[in-house]
């Protein structure tokens, strides 16, 4: 009976260390300058979100704000990764908890009133991606809702708005002497914003441009927009 239980430890045990858990890390920086700027949603994470994959796996979100001021609060949420030994409802009721706290950060904080004028991106952007560089995990995710335009003591873009869509790569040339882009170990970078005019149009252009100069020996990549998925019905109507 020992040697039994002894043999039935061992193969807790060499199950356990065969089971890899991961976490994935995702930040989300939300410009608020701008009422087209896309706000989040829980819809748009879930496919980046291996939660469903693995129940076992955890997940660092943290979320802020660009506004006016280069330090503005940060929201942290954490869903530690879990043993096989966990219970499984207890997991699953860990795991719903988790969605029901994302779901309500990005209601509560869609639903506020915001008067910036000025939207301070890339100090905010290097600074997370430091702490992303930081995280032990490969999964590693930074969503960035913003036209990219910035209009801080580091650049001011509103006042030179020609010079940026005439000369993106003399832009990105003198942000490189004012901004230190970290080198990362792959990060996915993903912006998100669509332009309803042809000025926003050129000049989210010449600013895509800008940050494809500063960031290409960076190890980030860049993603502008999301896949989306359409499910197309096949299914024969009979006519």
């Amino acid at each position: 009976m020992r040697k039994f239980s002894l043999a039935l430890m061992c193969m807790l045990l060499v199950s356990c260390e065969m089971l890899e858990t991961s976490t994935t890390a995702i930040t989300i920086l939300v410009d608020r300058t701008d009422v087209q700027i896309p706000v989040p949603n829980s819809e748009m994470l879930l496919p980046f979100i291996a939660i469903d994959e693995d129940v076992y796996d955890g997940v660092i979100l943290k979320y802020q704000t660009i506004g006016d001021v280069d330090y503005s609060p940060v929201y942290q949420l954490e869903l530690p990764q879990s043993s096989l030994l966990e219970n499984t409802l207890q997991r699953n009721a860990e795991i719903n908890r988790f969605y029901g706290a994302v779901d309500t950060l990005f209601i509560r904080e869609n639903n506020k009133a915001y008067s910036y004028k000025r939207s301070s991106i890339l100090f905010s952007l290097v600074s997370h991606l430091e702490q992303l560089e930081q995280l032990e995990t490969n999964n590693r995710s930074l969503f960035l809702l913003s036209d990219l335009v910035e209009f801080s003591d580091i650049y001011n873009s509103y006042a030179n708005s020609d010079f940026v869509i005439a000369n993106p790569q003399k832009v990105a040339l003198e942000l490189k002497g004012k901004v230190t882009i970290p080198k990362t170990s792959a990060i996915d970078i993903y912006v998100l914003y669509f332009p309803k005019t042809k000025e926003e149009n050129r000049l989210f252009g010449a600013w895509r441009t800008v940050y494809e100069e500063l960031f290409k020996d960076s190890n980030c990549t860049l993603h502008f927009g999301i896949p989306q998925t359409l499910k197309i019905n096949t299914t024969s109507d009979g006519n």
